[in-house]
């Protein structure tokens, strides 16, 4: 019985990250995770591309969130990679094909 869940505990660990998060330096990048995580466990984006912005007012200050692709060339098993930043936080993770 001891075998069973020792086998099920490395199948879970050597499996590759879920499809709508990434692996960088044993830390798992996914929605809501901060920017700077990002920054900090996967290193500076290989492209970064705006892809838009919004303003949102709020008590007659207005505040606008930028939203922008970070793409990662060779991640997580040798993928590729697009995360999408909204504001300062991760907001999609997609691999790339």
């Amino acid at each position: 019985m001891k075998n069973i869940f020792f086998t099920i505990a490395l199948l879970i660990l050597a499996a590759p990250a879920l499809a709508d998060s990434v692996r960088c330096r044993g830390q798992i990048i996914e929605p809501g995770v901060s920017k700077y995580e990002v920054l900090k466990y996967c290193g500076t984006p290989d492209h970064v591309a705006p892809i838009g912005s919004t303003t949102v007012k709020s008590n007659n200050v207005k505040v606008e969130t930028r939203t922008d692709e970070w793409f990662y060339e060779k991640l997580d098993y040798g993928k590729d990679y697009v995360i999408i930043i909204n504001g300062t936080q991760v907001s999609s993770v997609k691999q790339l094909d």
